[in-house]
C-alpha cells in the first residue's frame, strides 16, 4: 500500500498524462485534466481506451518523448 504515490504526482509536475486504478487516492491529483481513473476490475478493452486517451492528450507535445521513453 502506497499512502501517496509519489510516482503521479511527479507525472502531474512533467505534464504527463496518467492512467491509474480507482483503487489510487484522489489525494494524488494535481492536475485533474491529466489523471484518468479505471476501474481495477475493467476489462482490458477499458484499460486500453484509457491508454490511447491519455496518449493523446500528450502527442505532439515536448511531453510526448517522455511518454514514449516510459510507455514504449
Amino acid at each position: 500500500y502506497e499512502g501517496l504515490p509519489l510516482a503521479l504526482i511527479e507525472a502531474q509536475a512533467m505534464g504527463l498524462a496518467a492512467v491509474v486504478s480507482d483503487a489510487v487516492t484522489r489525494d494524488s491529483v494535481v492536475t485533474p485534466t491529466l489523471i484518468e481513473f479505471v476501474p481495477v476490475r475493467a476489462q482490458p478493452a477499458e484499460w486500453v481506451s484509457a491508454l490511447d486517451r491519455a496518449m493523446r492528450r500528450t502527442a505532439g507535445s515536448d511531453k510526448d518523448v517522455a511518454w514514449r521513453a516510459v510507455y514504449e
